[in-house]
């Protein structure tokens, strides 16, 4: 049996899905399965034992031979990346994107079955089977569970599945020992895609020489390139003790880097969601959105106010108020790392 997966871009919702890894493998053992993703999120896939195969779509570089006349090269580009998904063909699909995107090339695999969600994209119309997503649904991974138990499989027990290799927590280690990090440390994921999502910079600055003085350890801040001038600021916080690595990881080493870590406290980001797949215990703060509310293990603790606009997603109604945020308050975090510590891990106790 050959099975495809299609998730292709957004790094949290890639990592959220790499639960559907384990679970299909454990109940088709000798099934070969595949993933289809672009190339931003390959590195969180490809050294992965259970997936036999990441099949690359560079939109990107669609786009740039487009733009650059080269008809010719487009043309070729586009039926060998046919050929790749109809050759040998696959038995199962299943579009845990469910973008009118994604759902076509469900499609152009011609697979038999192609089970995905109804959207507002009417993704649907490409699908051989079909269905309602349950928005509150509460446990993490929510649309991959729900994609399991539709073709009947269980989905009590999905843990995600981030494979780093050897060589990338050496690389990790090495970049520690760069910043003379070889005792305790926490990291902190403050830097999201809107500014509905952002924790307020000001509960930043109280709570963490706070962790520090509690737990007698350095925090580590993880982001991306677009947040290098930002991150400086927070290492103005305490110049010892606060440490950027912000734009120097990649995505695999900055799993590595949170699997050491004591413990992490972030807002709704990739980052964050490493947090809970590499099994270190995890404070989220989510607020105009909500991507979960349980984790698979109690080692990730999520604090998010349902208020009567929560969550608002990409539409908030507060005139830039973010209330939701705003009233999880630094010591409400504090708490909430001390709860997940002292039940979880002994590590820091």
């Amino acid at each position: 049996m050959r099975i495809l997966i299609i998730k292709m871009s957004a790094i949290g919702d890639v990592i959220l899905a790499t639960s559907l890894i384990p679970a299909l493998k454990k109940q088709y053992p000798d099934s070969q399965l595949a993933w289809l993703a672009e190339p931003r999120v390959v590195e969180l896939l490809e050294n992965n034992p259970q997936l036999d195969e990441v099949i690359i779509w560079d939109r990107s570089e669609w786009n740039r031979l487009f733009k650059s006349f080269r008809w010719i090269r487009l043309i070729q580009s586009m039926l060998a990346f046919r050929k790749r998904l109809r050759n040998p063909k696959f038995d199962l699909v299943l579009d845990a994107q469910c973008l009118l995107k994604s759902s076509f090339w469900a499609w152009v695999s011609g697979a038999k079955r192609r089970v995905g969600f109804k959207s507002k994209e009417r993704s649907q119309i490409f699908m051989t089977e079909s269905f309602e997503r349950d928005y509150e649904y509460e446990m993490i991974s929510a649309e991959s569970r729900q994609l399991v138990a539709h073709i009947g499989i269980p989905s009590e027990h999905m843990p995600m599945s981030i494979c780093p290799t050897e060589e990338t927590r050496k690389q990790a280690k090495a970049k520690l020992r760069e910043e003379e990090i070889d005792g305790k440390f926490a990291v902190i994921s403050p830097f999201t895609t809107r500014p509905q999502k952002h924790w307020f910079e000001e509960h930043w600055q109280e709570l963490l020489p706070k962790l520090i003085s509690k737990y007698q350890l350095k925090i580590l801040i993880l982001g991306g390139p677009d947040n290098v001038e930002l991150a400086k600021r927070f290492e103005m916080i305490d110049k010892t003790n606060v440490v950027s690595l912000a734009g120097r990881t990649s995505l695999i080493e900055g799993a590595c880097i949170i699997e050491m870590a004591e413990f992490l406290v972030g807002v709704d980001t990739g980052m964050t969601h490493l947090g809970s797949a590499m099994n270190t215990p995890t404070v989220a703060i989510w607020g105009s959105t909500r991507p979960y509310l349980k984790g698979e293990t109690e080692k990730t603790l999520i604090l998010y106010d349902n208020l009567e606009c929560s969550p608002c997603h990409r539409r908030p109604t507060c005139n830039g108020a973010f209330t939701c945020m705003k009233q999880i308050t630094a010591k409400r975090v504090l708490d909430a790392v001390s709860k997940v510590l002292i039940a979880y891990s002994p590590r820091t106790n």
